[in-house]
């Protein structure tokens, strides 16, 4: 792509497959949980409905490594208050 795509806690998994299909992959590394994704039936049901927020929740994970591992294939992470919180 040749803008950089903006991501956030509200950004939906599919916006992320559909500017870059390699997303599943980098999810899955971050989390065994996302290997549904692999499923093309499961991915078009969850990933529209799904943001990066929902998925860490329902992950168990945080999200700040999600949009660290999103940064590494060109994702920009807008990152939000409660990520740098001191």
């Amino acid at each position: 792509t040749t803008d950089t795509m903006e991501l956030n806690s509200k950004t939906k998994i599919s916006a992320l497959i559909k500017e870059n299909p390699e997303t599943i992959e980098v999810l899955i590394s971050v989390n065994p949980h996302f290997s549904k994704l692999r499923n093309p039936i499961l991915r078009g049901i969850l990933a529209s409905r799904t943001s990066l927020a929902d998925a860490a929740r329902i992950a168990k994970c945080d999200i700040v490594p999600l949009f660290e591992s999103l940064a590494k294939i060109g994702f920009k992470p807008e990152y939000e208050p409660f990520t740098s919180q001191k």
